[in-house]
């Protein structure tokens, strides 16, 4: 059976910061050049967000916003790609 302390990752405040500016530096760009580079890079950030979380009860709402920021960088990618078309 594992340790405990294996189970338990630590959580940090800048982890937080951190992919909520990533998140919103991709939702403020104007420059449709500069756009799929800042959405990789905070699809990135969210998903190693994601993972530090996984397995963590106490993070819930966090995680909601996670998913609904993913949900939001895939809903700006599809128009993007629709006003290339």
């Amino acid at each position: 059976m594992p340790d405990l302390e294996d189970e338990i990752r630590p959580v940090s405040k800048s982890g937080i910061e951190g992919w909520k500016a990533q998140f919103r530096s991709a939702l403020a760009e104007s420059d449709e050049t500069k756009l799929p580079e800042l959405i990789c890079k905070a699809r990135n950030v969210i998903v190693q967000r994601t993972e530090e979380l996984s397995g963590q009860e106490d993070h819930q709402p966090e995680k909601t916003e996670l998913r609904e920021a993913l949900n939001s960088l895939q809903t700006l990618q599809s128009v993007m790609r629709n006003r290339s078309r």
